[in-house]
Parts: structure tokens; C-alpha cells; sequence
């Protein structure tokens, strides 16, 4: 096993995240059909009739948010590993990884009590907003209902070549563990890449902000223009799991040009301006991407 291998296996752990919320909207085939007929289409399917059985849940709307900003959330703090969704989290992202799912759980669980309980007068006010697109049959039991709001978070550690737990010849073994070694090389290419896009998206970004406007109309710079890069230099450390210093180099004079960056001073004067605008696209030269 390589250098990076078990760099990869002590320095950090998988993440599966899963989050299911019903969304309430479901097709109304009967209704579909009668526009389609109505409005002579070529067939059934060009238009179609969707309706929300909760009439628009105040409750329900916030849940499928949260459970969107929960899924943002865990993104910001991993690395993409594998095709399945599963993340690859640095082992110094864990505590505040599991604090913030913790709370974010925590906040979900009493979304979904609440909507437990006004689920029957969901139900009846249906009734009325929905008017002829009710239907007794849209709705099971309660409890299947219920059933369908899942909240999943499991931590697992980075499988290494040789955990084969398979009676098989040495050579088929040893197949095995280069078609491993092989597979996460690529996933830890891919996910040193998408820290590297990370990195290029905020200094792009900071870079076209300073640029004025071509209509000459006055540009809104929001302060979580420098936050975010804030945030994403904390998180580069992390990241680095290889202990890449061409990364370190780059995080570093990020770091340092958001020392001196005042967003006070970025409103009002041109030279701040343009002097963090030089200073992002000389890292930007320097740094390939």
C-alpha cells in the first residue's frame, strides 16, 4: 500500500447521509388526462396535473428545507468518495461534523413530531383548498406516512487494500488489493480536485465582484463574500489530508490576502477594489487549476 493509502485509511473516515421526506405531491392521472383530452394533445402525456395533498404544509415546507440544508451542510464539510453519495470526511472535520448532525437531527425529529400532529387537520383542510382535486384514496394511514421521514447518518471507516475477507489464492488476492489501491487513488484524486474547485470558485468569484459594473450602476458587495473564503481556508486544512504543500501554499496566501480585505473598505473605496482583485488573480496565476 502506498504513502497516500494509509495516509487516507488514519486520516479519515466515510460518511453516509441519508434524509427521506415525502413531498406531498402526487400526479392526478384522472385530471391529466381530462386536460390533455380537453386541450386535444397529441397524447396523455403532454400535460400534466400535480397537486399537494397537504395543500401546501407550512410544516411540511420547512422540513424538505431543512432536510436540504442539512444535505448542503454535510457536503460543505466532506469530500466526494464514491458514486453512491458516500463522503469522505477528514478525521479533523469528525466532532464538528457529528455536533452539527446532531443538532440538525435534533431540529428535523421536532419538525416531524410537529407535522405528526397536525397531519389528521391537514387531512380536512385538504378537503376544502383542494375542491375537486381530493381524494379520499391519496391518503394512507397515518402511520405509513410517518414512516416515510428518515433521518440516517453512519460513520465508517476507510476500507485499506488486504481487507479482503474472502478464501482465495494469493494471486486473485493480490488482483484484488491492485484493483483497490487502484480504485482509491482515483476517488482521493477526485476529491483533492474538488477541493481545488472550491478554491478557484472563491477567488474567481471575489475576483469578478471587484470588477464595476458595465452599466456603471453601483455593484452590492455582501461581507459572505470574504466569510465564505474564511470558511473555506479553515476547511482547506482539513482537507489536505495528503499533506499536499502546493495546497497548504495556496490555503496560506488566501489566508493571508483576507487579513487585510475590509468589506467596509471594498464598498466604499475603488483602490481596495482593485488592489484584492490584483492580489486573488495573482494567486489565481499561480496556483493551476
Amino acid at each position: 500500500m502506498n504513502f497516500e493509502s494509509r495516509t487516507i485509511s488514519s486520516s479519515a473516515v466515510l460518511v453516509d447521509l441519508s434524509i427521506s421526506v415525502p413531498t406531498g405531491i402526487k400526479l392526478d392521472k384522472e385530471k391529466s388526462d381530462k386536460v390533455n383530452e380537453d386541450n386535444n394533445t397529441a397524447n396523455k402525456r403532454v400535460a400534466k396535473v400535480t397537486k399537494d395533498i397537504y395543500a401546501g404544509s407550512e410544516t411540511l415546507h420547512q422540513i424538505i428545507k431543512k432536510a436540504s440544508l442539512i444535505r448542503s451542510m454535510n457536503m460543505n464539510l466532506t469530500l466526494p468518495w464514491n458514486d453512491s453519495g458516500t463522503r469522505l470526511l477528514p478525521n479533523a472535520n469528525l466532532i464538528n461534523h457529528q455536533t452539527e448532525i446532531g443538532e440538525a437531527r435534533t431540529e428535523f425529529e421536532e419538525l416531524v413530531q410537529r407535522f405528526r400532529e397536525r397531519l389528521p387537520n391537514l387531512r380536512e383542510t385538504a378537503k376544502i383548498k383542494l375542491g375537486s382535486l381530493y381524494k379520499e384514496s391519496d391518503y394512507p394511514d397515518d402511520e405509513i406516512v410517518m414512516s416515510k421521514f428518515k433521518f440516517g447518518c453512519v460513520y465508517s471507516p476507510v476500507a485499506e487494500a488486504g481487507d479482503f475477507r474472502i478464501d482465495i489464492g494469493n494471486e486473485a488476492r493480490r488482483e484484488l488489493d491492485e484493483q483497490y489501491e487502484a480504485a482509491a487513488q482515483g476517488r482521493l484524486e477526485s476529491s483533492m480536485e474538488d477541493v481545488w474547485g472550491r478554491f478557484h470558485k472563491v477567488l474567481q468569484t471575489i475576483s469578478k465582484n471587484m470588477v464595476d459594473a458595465s452599466d456603471g450602476g453601483q455593484k452590492r458587495y455582501h461581507a459572505s463574500m470574504l466569510t465564505n473564503a474564511e470558511k473555506l481556508v479553515d476547511l482547506m486544512k482539513a482537507f489536505n489530508i495528503t499533506n499536499n504543500p502546493v495546497m497548504e501554499n495556496a490555503r496560506l496566501e488566501l489566508h493571508k490576502v483576507l487579513q487585510t480585505a475590509d468589506i467596509d473598505d471594498i464598498r466604499q473605496f475603488e483602490g481596495a477594489r482593485d488592489d484584492l482583485k490584483e492580489k486573488v488573480d495573482d494567486i489565481m496565476d499561480k496556483f493551476s487549476f
